[in-house]
Formats: structure tokens, C-alpha cells, sequence
């Protein structure tokens, strides 16, 4: 299984498969994998990164010879992880979902790593019982940039200006001879 989660598709087209088991293997694998890695965004981690690696961690821990039972031990491992990682944040009763996954998003490094640094994380980022954030804001910096118009006012500008232009010469004919509609 381990090795067949760390092939490209450039690695597996040129070296052919020994059998269709090594494939089936293969497919067990990434179709857990994935299964796990949406556990992990359901419960609120969003960095691709650091999805990717408790994922594939979660799956290489797993020895399921069955496809489906694979995937379904794999979230069950991934799920006692969550439970025990929630366990040890020593959070009051009755934390709010939404601020839980917040709290996730916000420290995804954190999620189901070091259970102290963790907890003292959580113990600054803002009330798990109401489900409120932090009450100050965090930006990231910013840089200052020219305004540009958009592309597609740029592509109309010629149009207008040959519309203007038009509209200004015929304005002028019609003015020279007067204004007669007979």
C-alpha cells in the first residue's frame, strides 16, 4: 500500500504493473486516502498540505486487505484520532461545532499534532462556548497597486472612442447644413 500512494502517473506509466492486484492495491489505497482527507475537511482543515499529509499518515497505518473495509478502518482511525486529540485540548462541555472547526482551520498545524501547544492555542482563540472568534482581527499584509481598468473595459475602448468620433463627425455635417428634417 505505502508504495503505491507515493507514485505520479508519469512514475506508473513507465513501469508496468506487475498485476492487476498491484493495481487494485493501488486504487484501495487512494480510494481511502481520499475518504479521509473529506473526514478532515468536514471537520473544518482546509490547507491542502497539511490535508494531504494526515491523510496519507492516517492510510499507511492501516492493513485492510478489502478495499472498502480499508477505507471504512482508515476514517475509523482517523475519527479516534480526532476524539483523542480533542480529548487531550481539555476543552469545556458543550463547545461550539462552529468555533472547533474555525479553531482547525485557523491552526491547521496544530490540528491533531502537539496537544499542548494546542490546547494553550485554544485557550487564546476566543470563547468556545458561545462559538465566538478572537476579538481582534488579523490581516495579512498588504501592498499598494496601480488601479488598472479591467480587460474588458480595455477591449471597449476602442469601440467608444470610434463610436465618439463617428457620432461627432455626423454632428458636424448635420450642423453645417442646418438642422431640417424635409
Amino acid at each position: 500500500m505505502a508504495a503505491g500512494l507515493e507514485e505520479t502517473p508519469s512514475a506508473r506509466a513507465a513501469a508496468p504493473t506487475s498485476s492487476p492486484a498491484a493495481s487494485q492495491g493501488r486504487t484501495a489505497a487512494f480510494r481511502a486516502v481520499r475518504r479521509v482527507a473529506n473526514y478532515l475537511r468536514t471537520l473544518g482543515l482546509s490547507e491542502r498540505a497539511r490535508v494531504r499529509e494526515l491523510s496519507h499518515r492516517i492510510v499507511l497505518d492501516v492493513t485492510e486487505e478489502d478495499p472498502e473495509q480499508h477505507a471504512a478502518r482508515a476514517v475509523a482511525l482517523a475519527q479516534a484520532r480526532f476524539e483523542a486529540w480533542r480529548t487531550g485540548l481539555e476543552l469545556p462541555a458543550g463547545v461550539d461545532p462552529l468555533w472547533l472547526r474555525a479553531f482547525i482551520g485557523a491552526h491547521p498545524a496544530l490540528f491533531l499534532g502537539d496537544v499542548e501547544r494546542a490546547r494553550a492555542a485554544a485557550a487564546s482563540f476566543g470563547d468556545p462556548l458561545a462559538g465566538k472568534p478572537p476579538r481582534y482581527a488579523r490581516f495579512r499584509p498588504q501592498e499598494f497597486e496601480p488601479a488598472r481598468l479591467p480587460r474588458w473595459v480595455r477591449g471597449l475602448l476602442p469601440a467608444l472612442a470610434l463610436t465618439l468620433l463617428s457620432a461627432r463627425a455626423l454632428g458636424r455635417v448635420l450642423g453645417a447644413d442646418g438642422w431640417s428634417w424635409g
